[in-house]
This record gives structure tokens, C-alpha cells and sequence, in this order.
């Protein structure tokens, strides 16, 4: 997703426009929607009971939201793996990202 974002935004870079309201609006969706399956996937395998609250911050603030899923979640000596894997996740997205925006600019 990280990189159909990236190719969205460069698109639109390249030609000196703004990006539409609803691209953004569009990619933002589907990224809460990813996000929220595998929360859902991985509360499920871990038997963590979801609650409403958690649910919203999932949501509305990740990045505060995954980091304490993930800390509730895991047994001590799983936490640092888990948030070793969230940071390369994040870091591998931002730069699939980056690589999109680039690619489309060099190509138009």
C-alpha cells in the first residue's frame, strides 16, 4: 500500500498539482483497513480480548494505538521482537513510499 501511495502522491507531483481530497481520503481507508484486519488476525492468535476503546485507538491514533496493543498482548519476552518487527514494517512502508513517489516522477 505503502508504495501505490507513493506512486499516487508522485503522480501528482510531477505534474505540479495537488492531490485530490479523495485519493488521499481513498489510500488513507484502505491502510485503517489493513490495519485493523491484522489487528483483528492477531488478536484473534494471540486470544487477546479487544475492547471498544482499544479498537478506537487503533483507529484514530496508531501510533500510539499498535505499540500498546502490542505490549498488552505479548508475553515479556515477546515484546521487543514485536516492536522490533512494527518499526522495520513501518520503516519498509515509508520507503516503498518514497520508492513510488520517485519511480513515478523519474518516469513522467
Amino acid at each position: 500500500m505503502g508504495f501505490i501511495s507513493g506512486t499516487i502522491t508522485g503522480y501528482f507531483e510531477a505534474n505540479n498539482t495537488a492531490e485530490p481530497v479523495l485519493s488521499v481520503l481513498l489510500t488513507t481507508l484502505v491502510t485503517v483497513f489493513l490495519v485493523l484486519t491484522w489487528y483483528h488476525i492477531d488478536s484473534n492468535e494471540h486470544r487477546f480480548q479487544r475492547s471498544a476503546w482499544l479498537n478506537v485507538l487503533i483507529v484514530g491514533f496508531a501510533l500510539v494505538g499498535v505499540p500498546y496493543y502490542l505490549y498488552k498482548s505479548r508475553v515479556p519476552e515477546q515484546r521487543g521482537r514485536a516492536f522490533g518487527r512494527l518499526v522495520g514494517f513501518t520503516f519498509v512502508y515509508f520507503c516503498f513510499s518514497i520508492l513510488g513517489e520517485y519511480l513515478i516522477g523519474v518516469w513522467l
